[in-house]
């Protein structure tokens, strides 16, 4: 069984972060490149699971470069993107396609299950 932590503290609005720590204030702009694949990372900085998912996402981009976007969304911070993409449990792993889910992943998961769902899309 994956690792997870449920969240069920209050959110307030705020912005999105990439991987590279390249704040994003505007919620719109979670739309991105719609030609290339996107993986969203729900988490939050109190998750321990989270924690743990994050170098191997920093991997997954060293590997994948400009070919796929990766973004970190705060659930602390951006109630309405959580709620919107219906976050209940962090770490939340969405990986988008034209706009459209492709996968969802609950809990830390591992960078080659994640390497395999990307590499079919592209």
């Amino acid at each position: 069984m994956p690792y997870g932590c449920i969240y069920t503290i209050p959110l307030c609005a705020a912005g999105v972060d990439k991987l590279r720590t390249e704040k994003v204030s505007d919620v719109s702009s979670i739309a991105g490149d719609f030609m290339k694949p996107m993986l969203l990372d729900f988490s939050a900085t109190w998750c321990g699971p989270c924690r743990m998912q994050k170098p191997i996402l920093e991997e997954l981009e060293k590997k994948y470069g400009d070919k796929v976007e990766f973004k970190v969304v705060d659930v602390d911070e951006n109630q309405e993107l959580a709620s919107k993409y219906g976050i209940h449990a962090v770490p939340t792993l969405i990986i988008q396609k034209d706009g459209t889910e492709v996968k969802r992943f609950m809990g830390v998961t591992q960078g080659s299950v994640l390497a395999s769902e990307l590499d079919k899309l592209l």
